[in-house]
């Protein structure tokens, strides 16, 4: 029984790693508009960044980040009449 279990556990814990990358692949532009970078130009920009950045967050490797304060969205409100 317990190595059923475990190997729910691993199917389980393998779909939701799935499930992250597929989420992160999504929104990493609007990860980085949250964190204040400067969006890529090309792929091999991004992939640098994104190796300086993965090391700033895993090692606290100090890295020269580049903040970009985008303009803010404007929200369209609905009146409730």
């Amino acid at each position: 029984m317990a190595r059923v279990c475990y190997r729910a556990a691993i199917a389980a814990a393998l779909a939701y790693g799935e499930g992250m990358n597929t989420a992160f692949d999504l929104h990493r532009f609007k990860f980085l508009e949250a964190l204040h970078l400067l969006l890529p130009a090309d792929p091999d920009s991004e992939k640098t960044a994104n190796e300086k950045l993965s090391g700033f967050g895993r090692q606290g490797i100090k890295v020269n980040l580049r903040y970009a304060h985008h303009e803010k969205k404007e929200v369209m409100s609905k009146k409730v009449h």
